[in-house]
């Protein structure tokens, strides 16, 4: 199993979203053969892939070159094409649990593939982030009821199983995401969520606030002091320190971003605590040669099309490595 040749590869991509698409396109049209790509998903695309297209939808991703707003579903489709275009083998349900950093090997878990080691020339980190958790967020408090949900699970339930789990949401969170979740929450019935931040004015900027006023008009309030969802089998409010009791069936705790880096660090590869950041060269590669990342997962909050072509440009340097 181990010293199979089917299971060496020039290089290995850990995430099979825009950006490790991007690598993926970017390393085949340099050259680079043969290319992994794997994700525990059960299909590419990351988070674009679960804003799918439907009737009264909301399409929030921007694509530049084109000067068009599109469905992440019909992104996604986009990058199928241009992947399908190259003999870059792809992994889906895969779930990495161990990685050397010496040898360049990988272990990996999937039902069709059962327990493999993967061994690379150059392995690429293109996980994304995720939500920080309520804990890690560290102003948010309380009896933890049920109807307390993160964005991706919200998107789970109006998306993915046409379930309206509130009527009456307040949103934790006032950047991109949190529109668009108070966007899709309006469209699939509920009333106009109040949205609540510590920072001064919301994080989304005005153009994109502006974007989201054709679906959604979110009561904007700010807080800088700790909160506390309260409630006994549902929620009920969320209340803040000066008195403000913000009555609600439903909490989405939306944005603040943190890179998903725990395979890097467990490689033994520098990440910096406690933003969890990949201490990169360059802004791709890891002082070990050979170990690259791109994407999100080196910190920030950027869209899918920004994540793609920082995966081409980051595939030349991998590339370079390679060929040196």
């Amino acid at each position: 199993m181990n010293s199979s040749v089917e299971n060496k590869f020039k290089v290995v991509i850990v995430g099979a979203g825009p950006a490790g698409i991007g690598i993926a396109i970017g390393l085949a049209k340099g050259g680079i053969q043969p290319i992994a790509l794997i994700d525990r998903a059960d299909r590419i695309g990351g988070l674009p892939a679960k804003y799918v297209v439907k009737k009264k939808g909301i399409p929030t991703f921007m694509v530049w070159t084109r000067a068009r707003v599109l469905f992440g579903q019909q992104y996604v489709e986009f990058l199928q094409q241009e992947l399908d275009r190259t003999d870059t083998r792809v992994h889906l349900n895969a779930q990495v649990i161990s990685v050397n950093k010496a040898s360049k090997e990988i272990t990996l878990v999937s039902p069709d593939l059962g327990r493999q080691v993967w061994k690379a020339d150059s392995i690429v980190f293109a996980c994304g982030a995720r939500e920080r958790t309520i804990t890690e967020r560290g102003w948010i408090s309380g009896k933890r009821p049920a109807r307390v949900y993160h964005t991706m699970q919200l998107l789970d339930l109006l998306d993915g199983n046409a379930c309206l789990p509130m009527k009456h949401p307040v949103i934790l969170g006032s950047d991109l995401i949190a529109y668009s979740a108070a966007a899709k929450l309006r469209i699939a019935g509920a009333e106009d969520a109040t949205m609540l931040d510590k920072a001064p004015s919301p994080k989304s900027n005005p153009a994109e606030r502006l974007y989201f006023r054709w679906w959604c008009q979110p009561t904007w309030t700010s807080n800088k002091q700790p909160v506390s969802i309260q409630g006994s089998d549902g929620t009920k409010t969320v209340e803040t320190k000066d008195g403000r009791a913000l009555e609600c069936d439903g909490v989405v705790v939306s944005g603040e971003l943190l890179p998903n880096s725990e395979l890097a660090a467990a490689a033994g590869l520098e990440v910096s605590m406690p933003n969890r950041l990949p201490i990169l060269k360059g802004k791709s590669s890891f002082s070990e040669p050979g170990w690259f990342a791109t994407g999100n997962v080196i910190g920030g909050f950027h869209g899918a099309q920004w994540c793609y072509f920082h995966g081409r440009k980051v595939a030349k340097s991998v590339v370079d490595y390679l060929t040196r």
